[in-house]
């Protein structure tokens, strides 16, 4: 039951995620011709889970997920090499994806404290993933023995670490996998309240890295997993169950950074299930309407106008309203390198005409 439910899911999931990452591509590429260094190192992270994924089936097909007594000699290699593949991939497709999103932070907020927090959590996933491969690769002396030992165990145990420093090392990354994901998946949320959005919108805007979340609840599924297989012999039938929770933890990373690309899509194409972002979110010119909301005017135009030309410079818009006489000065700091409707926060200010 375990073997086939790894093989559906990691099948099913190939088949999602090349249709999200294309949405990504397509909206960064072809639509908003916005691509950038994250969308790059996104691609690599996919093409790096999707070879993960590939190996985890044919590891099981082969007999991962059966008592050591039911696995049939002739299947040990294929087995145990394409696992030993699989577990070097996941390593990099987590490094890659995580490094791709923090790079997407950068293009959304240039301050230094933020830069200063990316910066640093890229280091802690960089090195997280250098000692994640290194330990999978050189696990055993040399590597090979991994997958000729054949199912004997004594000579795995005069070439290989010891099971209690494996464990030692896992249950370490594990912890620091769980930590830093929590600190990828919550440290945009305070740009995203500085932001120039309604209320509803930065709800929305959240949301969406809040998704990350669950990400992070796979990755501690995972780590519990990992430490079941300290107390089994039967380790081989437990790998297949917790390289669910291995797959699942990086696609719905891929997934949830991804969705930023949805609202470009779907205003291209789907209008009607989105709702126009221009008709909603405008600077009102002489007019607000109760608690300090701005009401409609005929003199408003599209907050989405004034983001993403004007990167890097210091703009001003003035606009006048010849009925109320109000002068709107509107100062936009350097913009982001975002064109999905993100934009910086913007000062305002009001200059009474009297006639």
């Amino acid at each position: 039951m375990t073997q086939r439910a790894c093989i559906g899911f990691n099948a099913s999931f190939i088949i999602f995620i090349v249709f999200v990452i294309g949405i990504r591509l397509y909206s960064r590429f072809g639509i908003t011709k916005s691509g950038g260094p994250d969308d790059i190192v996104m691609i690599a992270g996919t093409i790096a889970t999707i070879v993960m994924s590939i190996c985890v089936i044919i590891s099981v097909t082969n007999g991962l997920g059966l008592i050591i007594a039911d696995i049939p000699p002739e299947s040990w290699k294929p087995m145990l090499l394409s696992f030993w593949i699989s577990r070097v991939f996941y390593a990099f497709a987590l490094m890659l994806v995580k490094i791709a999103l923090l790079l997407f932070y950068l293009r959304l907020d240039h301050r230094r404290r933020m830069r200063w927090i990316v910066f640093g959590l890229m280091a802690v996933v960089i090195a997280t993933g250098i000692a994640h491969a290194g330990i999978s690769i050189f696990e055993c002396s040399p590597p090979a023995i991994f997958w000729t030992f054949g199912g004997n165990f004594r000579i795995f145990g005069e070439h290989c670490m010891t099971a209690a420093t494996q464990q030692m090392f896992w249950d370490a990354t594990g912890a620091i996998v769980v930590v830093t994901d929590l600190c990828l998946w919550l440290c945009p949320l305070p740009m995203v309240w500085s932001l120039q959005l309604p209320i509803r919108q930065k709800i929305a805007v959240s949301a969406v890295f809040a998704l990350g979340i669950v990400s992070v609840a796979a990755a501690c599924t995972r780590f519990y997993y990992v430490r079941k297989l300290a107390s089994t012999k039967e380790i081989y039938q437990q790998f297949a169950e917790s390289l669910i929770w291995y797959s699942l933890e990086i696609y719905l990373a891929i997934f949830c950074g991804c969705t930023s690309a949805f609202k470009v899509f779907l205003r291209k194409h789907f209008p009607s299930l989105l709702g126009s972002l221009a008709s909603k979110t405008r600077y009102v010119l002489g007019s607000s309407g109760k608690n300090g909301t701005a009401r409609m005017t005929a003199s408003s135009f599209p907050l989405q106008n004034l983001s993403g030309r004007h990167a890097g410079r210091r703009t001003t818009v003035a606009a006048v309203d010849p009925q109320r006489g109000a002068e709107l000065h509107n100062q936009l700091s350097p913009t982001n390198d975002s064109k999905e409707a993100i934009v910086p926060k913007t000062t305002t200010e009001w200059d009474t005409q009297k006639e």
